[in-house]
């Protein structure tokens, strides 16, 4: 969705927006028309809605559309991620590195030469003068516009070896970063960790492709044929997933007692440790 509501959508060999009809239904309106023959064989389309238009990526080709025209560009490797950040919008070759988009073509970023094989998947802002890059297969960097630095998390052993897919900023600062192989992970601002969203938290299956945190604080995590709610901000706690047959406070510990496989007891001392003691 772009600043002004617009819902822009991508598909394999397709792209184009919905757009109201006079009963308020919507109605997906294509773009394919507006492509030549020899730029509509893509694959996927990724959206990007910037200031300067609507970015619809795919591995071989990079269109934008202002609402007139519909420019194209042809890479020689693949376009890898298209962001924009504190005005600036970027965009990542194989073999070429981090390119900004300056008078309606790409140059070479400063120091983005450095990113020249890494599979670049979202940048966003930090700070003031930051941008977060997330990369596939690699570290987290931060960039300034002129060089790149390292931004190691406690996560990074996590992301390198699941390959991080697409992330995106939190309205409380932090960042959530999704991972093709596992699950997902959610940052603090500083590269803390806060939370690992997998199989084992409640998600249906490995994966998860799109992550979107909408104006309640709900976060939505896409999958391959799932959807799943995050309440981020829930004052509720999840103790065990064991069944538990009887719960009794005692000297500052929640005693959980079960009969359904796994130990007998299960000890929670909320006030000195943030888990379970069994």
């Amino acid at each position: 969705m772009d600043a002004k509501g617009t819902v822009w959508v991508g598909a394999n060999g397709d792209f184009g927006s919905l757009v109201p009809e006079v009963n308020g239904t919507l109605r997906y309106l294509s773009l394919l028309e507006k492509i030549l023959p020899e730029d509509s064989t893509f694959t996927a389309a990724y959206v990007t809605p910037t200031a300067q238009g609507v970015f619809f990526r795919s591995l071989t080709r990079l269109f934008l559309w202002d609402g007139r025209k519909l420019q194209v560009w042809r890479p020689n490797r693949g376009v890898q991620g298209v962001s924009e950040g504190h005005g600036r919008i970027y965009m990542s070759e194989l073999g070429v590195g981090l390119q900004e988009f300056v008078g309606g073509r790409w140059v070479p970023a400063p120091g983005g030469e450095a990113l020249g094989e890494a599979v670049i998947v979202t940048m966003h802002p930090w700070d003031e003068s930051h941008s977060l890059i997330t990369t596939r297969s690699s570290l987290l960097w931060l960039y300034d516009g002129r060089s790149l630095q390292p931004f190691h998390t406690e996560a990074d052993a996590y992301l390198k070896s699941n390959e991080a897919y697409t992330s995106i900023h939190l309205a409380d600062g932090g960042f959530c970063i999704t991972t093709i192989l596992v699950g997902a992970v959610i940052l603090e601002h500083d590269g803390r960790l806060r939370r690992i969203l997998d199989k084992n938290s409640g998600l249906p299956g490995p994966g998860v492709y799109e992550a979107f945190e909408d104006s309640d604080g709900v976060l939505w995590l896409g999958q391959g044929a799932s959807l799943s709610r995050v309440e981020l901000n829930t004052p509720i706690t999840e103790v065990t997933r064991h069944f538990g047959s009887t719960l009794v406070r005692f000297q500052g510990g929640l005693y959980l007692g079960s009969s359904a496989g796994g130990p007998d007891c299960i000890v929670w001392y909320r006030r000195r440790v943030p888990g379970f003691r069994r």
